[in-house]
């Protein structure tokens, strides 16, 4: 019990619930990105936005850690949902797009 409100306390701080709010979009978000190498510039826009906003910084880290370990665990399915659609009952739709061929 102790612990939990502690951690709480630390994760709230005296933030109000806008900072928490944006703290754990923009966390999602950094979560989202491939990494530094891939993509710079979204990765400095979401941190511009997490300092701008005043948001929980801890918040954002943590979740966007979480949020980049999901990720990487579901990289398996998400490849196979891709290929599914790609090469199954979908093809043709996607195959037009991908030529450039729009009817």
């Amino acid at each position: 019990m102790i612990i939990k409100r502690k951690f709480g306390k630390l994760v709230r701080g005296r933030a109000n619930p806008f900072q928490i709010f944006s703290a754990s979009i923009l966390g999602m978000l950094i979560g989202f990105v491939p990494g530094f190498q891939q993509a710079p510039g979204l990765l400095i826009f979401w941190l511009g936005c997490l300092i701008i906003l005043n948001a929980n910084l801890f918040l954002a880290g943590l979740v966007g850690i979480l949020r980049k370990l999901l990720l990487i665990a579901l990289m398996p399915v998400a490849f196979a949902i891709g290929r599914f659609l790609l090469e199954g009952p979908t093809n043709p739709l996607f195959a037009s797009l991908g030529n450039g061929n729009h009817r």
